[in-house]
């Protein structure tokens, strides 16, 4: 597995969870066989988050559903961080982009996102369009924005706030669509 020149490169690469430092030098094939398992490693993890986002947000949904209200139990506001998607964004791109439509591996969560408020047709439409032509989210957006205009309907079935008690302290918290 090409992942395993990383770890075997201990006595040459220095590794922590934000630099990697060369202890000595290495030959030029050494070197591309590093960077280039670096870059499949990125993939995968990248990979990874989306398919991560996209189980807690069907989990969400599911928990709304089944729960209600007492379903925001489950989430610790502790856990969350502000640079990625909230709950109630990974309840709504979920809820609103079905499975069925959905693409891994070709194209981001976040081309997703840009097709969510269309009507189900569409969102097949464009993202097979996206796919194919391995269009960025820049250009889908544009796409997008030329056919339908640049006017965004958010879907009514959306939820529109997720209330959030802390397991820990008790405080609740609210999440709001912007």
């Amino acid at each position: 597995m090409e992942f395993e020149i990383i770890e075997k490169q201990s006595d040459i690469l220095a590794l922590d969870q934000t630099s990697l430092q060369f202890r000595q030098m290495v030959d030029i094939e050494s070197f591309c066989q590093i960077v280039s398992a670096l870059f499949k490693k990125r993939e995968m993890l990248t990979q990874a988050l989306d398919s991560c986002n996209w189980y807690l947000g069907d989990a969400i949904v599911a928990g709304q559903k089944m729960f209600g209200e007492t379903c925001s139990q489950a989430i610790n506001p502790s856990e969350m961080n502000e640079d990625i998607e909230s709950p109630i964004e990974l309840a709504f791109t979920s809820e609103g982009v079905r499975p069925q439509i959905r693409r891994s591996g070709t194209l981001t969560r976040s081309h997703h996102i840009e097709v969510n408020w269309l009507p189900p047709e569409q969102q097949e439409k464009f993202l097979k369009v996206a796919e194919e032509e391995r269009l960025s989210i820049r250009e889908l957006r544009k796409r997008i924005r030329d056919e339908w205009g640049y006017k965004r309907q958010p879907k009514s079935k959306a939820p529109k706030q997720i209330s959030v008690t802390c397991v820990s302290c008790g405080e609740q918290f609210e999440w709001e669509i912007r």
